[in-house]
């Protein structure tokens, strides 16, 4: 199999995300409003770095968009770099809060609290049959402040 400078780069450059955002969710998962399940789900999964979790949530060609890194990853690549994220997360907690649910969209703010700085999104997820079929995640401040 043939790998080109292009593909190669963007799995270094989404793997960096991942670790990122690995590392943002960590430790605990504090929820100060409802989110629906399947959401909850998704940060759940972040905590555990569980692939089986996002296996079930994503829908088969779900797109995961990293808006600050200008990445976009497929269900079958975000669930790869989850090796990554499982040895880079350790320390950091995750508290989300609902900030719009309206129909199948739901937006969430959410502040991941690593070891040694802090991001603080915006992340949007539309759902499709009760499945995540994009999630969007953007920086919104360096700091949860």
């Amino acid at each position: 199999m043939s790998i080109t400078l292009k593909s190669f780069l963007a799995k270094i450059v989404s793997l960096g995300l991942i670790l990122g955002l690995l590392v943002l969710s960590t430790v605990v998962s504090v929820s100060q409003d409802n989110l629906p399940d399947t959401v909850q789900s998704w940060f759940d999964g972040l905590r555990t770095a569980n692939a089986a979790t996002f296996e079930e949530i994503l829908t088969h060609n779900a797109l995961i968009e990293l808006g600050d890194l200008g990445i976009s990853q497929t269900k079958s690549e975000f669930i790869a770099s989850l090796d990554e994220w499982k040895h880079v997360h350790k320390g950091t907690v995750i508290n989300t809060k609902l900030a719009s649910s309206e129909n199948a969209l739901i937006e969430v703010n959410v502040c991941y609290k690593f070891p040694s700085n802090e991001v603080y999104n915006r992340e949007t997820f539309e759902l499709i049959d009760g499945k995540i079929s994009k999630s969007i995640q953007e920086k919104i401040s360096n700091t949860c402040q």
